[in-house]
This record gives C-alpha cells, structure tokens and sequence, in this order.
C-alpha cells in the first residue's frame, strides 16, 4: 500500500511540474502580452509642426511598433530607450506592407516615439501604433 500511495504522489507531482513547465513557456514565448494599446495619428509638417513625440513607459520586457504606409509624404521614425537611439524606420507612402518591430526593453523603461518628415518631404500624415 505504501509503495502504492508514493508512485501516486510522484506522479501527481511530475504531472504539476510538467503542466508548470508549459504554461511558463506558453506565457515567455507570448509576444501578445502589452497591457496597452496606443494608436497614434500624425501630421507633421516642417513650417508649422515638424515632430510628433509621444512617451510611453514599458509595461513588460519587449513593446510593438506597428504601422503601415503614410497616407501622404514619408515620415522618420526615431525610437529612444531611457533617452538613448534606438533606431530609425522610414514610414513610406504608398505602401501595402504592415510592419511591426517587437524591440527588447525593460519593464519600466521609458521609451520615446518622434515622428518628422523625411528630408526631402514637406510634410507626413499618416499613423503608428506601440503596444507596451
């Protein structure tokens, strides 16, 4: 009976540490865990408004960018993390591409979105989204 009754609690225990085991890594390997959601629309314009800033504050380890195509001109997108350059994308126009970059951060990182037209351009209007 004892060999019985400790086979059993073995088991029962390999069972909880395999079910741990695969909801831990179900939940690192989710790259859709942002708690917010935060769509931004631009209209940059070199005269009058040349950028768009918006700052964030990381909610977990990684934010999204995501945006499409500028419904008119080209904007630069400058990314910051704790005021340092992270990196640049261009915001074309006429574009069917969505595109999505999923940057590595810390929870409670600042992060910082300016948005200016491309040189070249007078203007942008177009928008983005960070999830974080």
């Amino acid at each position: 009976m004892k060999k019985k009754t400790i086979c059993s609690i073995i088991i029962v225990l390999i069972v909880v540490v395999v079910v741990g085991v695969i909801v831990m890594l179900i939940s690192k390997n989710s790259k859709e865990n942002y708690t917010e959601h935060l769509p931004i629309d631009f209209n940059v314009v070199v005269v009058s408004s040349p950028s768009v800033v918006n700052e964030v504050v990381a909610n977990t380890d990684s934010f999204k960018i995501s945006y499409d195509s500028c419904e008119s001109g080209s904007a630069d997108m400058y990314v910051f993390i704790n005021d340092e350059s992270y990196e640049t994308y261009t915001i074309v126009a006429n574009s069917s591409k969505t595109n999505e970059h999923i940057i590595a951060c810390n929870k409670g990182d600042s992060i910082k979105v300016t948005v200016t037209p491309t040189m070249g351009y007078i203007s942008a209007k177009g928008s983005y989204t960070i999830d974080y």
